[in-house]
């Protein structure tokens, strides 16, 4: 028996902290500005930060590692706090939903929780295999709006009720993009030596090889900053699109 384990590791190399902050910030600012041309108005971060309810939501600030490592940022008015479904902050959340029903049911406002995450890749594999003595994986530079991009809602109706009516506007599959913003090369190969693997083969003793490379994308920061730009701004888009038909106009 020779098996064999295929792997690529990646890494995004040019997107500054200071730039997704920044990205971060303009998602939030040009969400507030269509809810407001919609017609909504909109409490602002100042007036929910005096909500006594919000002590009990611990800030992470802007920028907080994620689930499986994903790089997380929140707008500089309004920073990230436990409970945001992308952080791997210890609150559930389904308690959070309850803080933010009573904020909600105190201020009269409906609460969004906006999200976006986004990949810079694509990865295609032959998956795992028994039988077979080949494996294959392919990465490709990819721009990428991940499935449950969208807002999560609460509105609570009264404090200390648990959580009110909840719900999210979130997007379903994958959506991206071929427009070119960097280019993906070899920076490392920790593979098995293939001399050793197929003697051992040879001599009838097993041998499992492993191939396993690491790549680095790096990106030119304005194009992929635009593409950002265009994300949030047709997600942002599709939220207003979802609140105004909620609310019948």
């Amino acid at each position: 028996m020779a098996p064999r384990r295929t792997s690529i590791t990646t890494a995004l190399v040019g997107v500054e902290d200071d730039l997704a902050e920044q990205l971060a910030e303009e998602a939030y600012q040009d969400l507030v500005s269509r809810l407001k041309a919609a017609g909504f108005d909109v409490v602002g971060p100042e007036e929910i930060a005096a909500s006594p309810e919000i002590a009990r939501l611990q800030p992470v600030g802007r920028r907080a590692k994620g689930l499986g490592g994903m790089s997380v940022y929140g707008p500089r008015s309004a920073p990230l706090l436990t409970g945001h479904p992308y952080t791997a902050a210890p609150l559930s959340s389904s308690k959070s939903a309850m803080v933010f029903s009573d904020i909600s049911a105190e201020l009269d406002a409906l609460v969004l929780t906006p999200q976006m995450a986004l990949d810079y890749q694509w990865l295609e594999s032959t998956g795992r295999r028994t039988y077979v003595g080949s494996a294959q994986v392919e990465a490709k530079v990819w721009f990428n709006v991940m499935s449950g991009s969208g807002a999560h809602f609460v509105y609570g109706q009264r404090k200390g009720l648990g959580s009110g009516p909840y719900g999210g506007f979130l997007m379903e599959g994958h959506h991206g993009s071929a427009e070119p913003f960097g280019i993906m090369y070899e920076v490392d190969d920790r593979s098995d030596s293939v001399a050793l693997s197929n003697a051992l083969a040879n001599a009838g003793l097993g041998s499992l090889y492993r191939q396993s490379q690491v790549y680095a994308i790096e990106v030119a920061p304005e194009r992929y900053a635009a593409l950002v730009r265009a994300a949030f701004q047709g997600l942002n888009m599709s939220i207003v699109a979802e609140l105004k038909k909620a609310r019948g106009l």
